[in-house]
């Protein structure tokens, strides 16, 4: 017998599969954890089968200029603004990568894009994508994604029956799908349900707040005095965006940070299974978009889900936000933080950024883009730059 969210999945399938076959261009766009790129790779290996004619990739947006289609290729294409957030200093290459994408497909009478979105980069950009690919269907899975409660029931069910708990006073005793999906969150509810049954100390802290987010941000806040090396391993690979396997551990990290991990300890660390997953080289430069050369067969470790890293990043900046801002990776800088104050503009509707007070939006400034060649000029309408020049006295 299949399971309830095999059914609920294979469904959304469904309403992708005729657009599929009709239409060139596609768009499914949802909450961060809602399926989007699932649903978008299940309909596309089942329209392959249905036609084996018929080859497809998954891409990274940033892939494209670089890319190679032919006659019955579809494209899978996601990762736009970002791997964890959203850079709005991407405005300008996504406009052009999808122009070229545009140019390559019409070259060919058999050739399929599926565009994979986050909501709101969806709403906040819709005026870009509309304008430059002739999208005439968009699959909302908020709204289209079948939503009957027995189904979600029927997940949460299995989700918890499969950890066979034996926790005598544990909090997933007696808890109902209903107090965790009753109110709407910037997250999937399949999401929220995974994360708790597989974790059910944060089960409490989640019926306390409701926010998924700020769960996870707290059990992170923890490990700093219970479990110290996990939490030094988990944020060195938050400030490197991954950790190569065997890798020296960096020693400015490591001094400004207070940090004492080794190579061994990432090792000697086995709860940190529970959060990273391994890639290999290959398999990091499809995914993250990465421009640089990876040896294919070197494996790193990044975290299982872009979810765990943006609740991380919130631990770590949330300890240490002016080192945060001068020795993390500067991707999750400019795709995850925004000045407390956003000068002469509305307030950013993208979701999970990080508020940074005008100290250490001026000390990322005066620390990191004035002392790194080239970067000012390329991030000059980033909302920290602008931000830090228009307060300067």
């Amino acid at each position: 017998m299949r399971c309830l969210r095999e059914l609920e999945d294979n469904a959304a399938v469904e309403c992708v599969l005729p657009e599929l076959r009709k239409e060139k261009f596609y768009l499914i766009s949802g909450r961060l954890g809602n399926g989007v790129s699932t649903t978008a790779k299940s309909a596309i290996k089942r329209f392959s089968c249905e036609d084996h004619d018929w080859r497809y990739q998954f891409v990274n947006y940033r892939d494209i200029p670089s890319l190679t289609i032919s006659e019955k290729t579809i494209l899978f294409v996601d990762g736009w603004f970002g791997l964890w957030n959203e850079n709005p200093c991407e405005e300008e290459v996504v406009k052009q990568i999808l122009e070229s994408l545009r140019r390559q497909v019409e070259n060919f009478q058999h050739c399929k894009v599926v565009l994979g979105l986050r909501e709101d980069i969806y709403e906040k950009y819709k005026r870009i994508f509309r304008n430059i690919l002739p999208v005439r269907s968009r699959l909302d899975l908020d709204v289209s994604r079948v939503r009957r409660e027995e189904e979600l029931e029927g997940h949460f069910q299995r989700a918890f029956e499969s950890e066979h708990c034996k926790k005598r006073n544990c909090e997933c005793k007696g808890l109902n799908f209903r107090r965790i999906t009753h109110r709407y969150e910037d997250v999937g509810d399949h999401l929220i349900i995974d994360i708790l049954a597989k974790n059910h100390q944060l089960i409490s802290k989640y019926l306390e707040c409701e926010n998924l987010l700020e769960t996870l941000v707290c059990h992170f806040d923890a490990l700093h005095k219970k479990k110290r090396m996990l939490f030094e391993c988990l944020m060195y690979i938050v400030i490197q965006g991954k950790y190569k396997q065997d890798d020296i551990v960096n020693e400015d990290v490591k001094d400004n940070f207070g940090f004492s991990i080794t190579p061994g300890s990432f090792k000697k660390c086995k709860s940190l299974q529970k959060y990273t997953k391994d890639m290999k080289g290959t398999e990091l430069v499809s995914v993250h978009g990465e421009d640089m050369v990876h040896d294919s067969e070197t494996g790193y470790l990044v975290f299982r889900h872009v979810f765990l890293y943006l609740a991380a990043f919130h631990s770590l900046f949330r300890k240490y936000p002016k080192k945060t801002m001068k020795y993390c990776n500067i991707n999750a800088i400019l795709q995850i933080v925004r000045p407390e104050e956003i000068l002469n503009e509305e307030g950013d509707t993208i979701k999970f950024c990080i508020k940074a007070d005008n100290e250490a939006v001026k000390f990322f400034y005066k620390e990191v883009v004035k002392q790194t060649p080239g970067l000012e000029d390329a991030i000059k309408d980033h909302p920290l730059v602008k931000h830090a020049i228009g307060t300067e006295v």
